[in-house]
């Protein structure tokens, strides 16, 4: 398991969950994940971006 990280005053995490021969990309923010699919062989890096949309 990935270390936890601060962003903010939200507890961020992202993680490679492993998936037979592949990996599943899943992002934690503030308690919530969200899995972003499956990635195969060959991926060197990968840029998220976040946007709000709206407030709580």
């Amino acid at each position: 398991m990935p270390d936890l990280q601060k962003w903010g005053s939200q507890e961020f995490r992202l993680s490679l969950a492993p998936n037979g021969n592949n990996n599943d990309l899943k992002c934690t923010l503030g308690g919530t994940t969200h899995t972003f699919g499956t990635f195969g062989m060959g991926y060197q890096h990968v840029a998220l971006t976040f946007q709000q949309t709206g407030r709580t």
